[in-house]
């Protein structure tokens, strides 16, 4: 895996990332959620590299210095993985019980009017950073009513709110999001079919997660 320091004795070393080209991403943020699935505030981090990175003494912080979590010895993410920070990781279990890839508590949760999210190595070098918002371009549905901010391009300006989009209903914490591939309008009962399995969309167009399909109203 890899590691972001140098060890005495060891001519080769990882060296620091430049911001611009991140070994790891903020991916997807949830900074309020749906009151009747409320998950608590979570954002995921992904590891855009083929190896196993090391954040132990990683740290994260909103706009606020005093606000800091450090990640605990022996944290790792997994070639092209993702992990979790959970604000409250009572919430996000009772919501995601199979997501196993995330840690907490954070300690702060991000500010539903928007906030900063910063990501620090363990010499307190900056990772990534990335401001949001609750006004456009920044959609809103991430705001309340149920749907998560997914980053679209993870080579373009995360600080853009045309580079990130509603995802999933609730999120798709821990794993890759994948995009709407289909619109589906049912005027009565409808079965959808994928890998040989099947589910049914009611007439009273119910959103639906299923198989690699995100499903959601328009």
């Amino acid at each position: 895996g890899i590691r972001d320091h140098c060890v005495t004795g060891v001519q080769t070393c990882a060296l620091p990332i430049s911001p611009v080209s991140p070994q790891v991403i903020v991916s997807e943020i949830n900074y309020n959620s749906d009151s009747a699935s409320n998950a608590g505030d979570w954002f995921e981090l992904h590891n855009m590299t083929s190896s196993k990175i090391d954040i132990s003494g990683w740290k994260v912080r909103d706009d606020n210095d005093h606000h800091e979590f450090v990640f605990p010895v022996t944290t790792t993410i997994e070639p092209y993985g993702y992990l979790v920070v959970s604000e409250d990781t009572s919430k996000f279990h009772s919501q995601f019980p199979s997501v196993q890839n995330v840690i907490g508590p954070l300690g702060f949760n991000l500010s539903d009017a928007g906030d900063q999210i910063r990501l620090f190595r363990y010499n307190d070098s900056l990772q990534v950073s990335l401001e949001y918002s609750d006004q456009a371009p920044w959609t809103t549905a991430a705001d309340g009513e149920g749907y998560t901010l997914e980053l679209i391009d993870s080579a373009g300006d995360f600080n853009d709110g045309n580079n990130w989009t509603a995802g999933c209903p609730g999120g798709s914490p821990g794993r890759a999001y994948v995009p709407l591939v289909k619109t589906v309008t049912a005027s009565g009962a409808t079965m959808l079919c994928q890998d040989r399995k099947s589910t049914r969309l009611n007439s009273s167009h119910t959103v639906i997660s299923y198989a690699v399909f995100c499903l959601k109203k328009k």
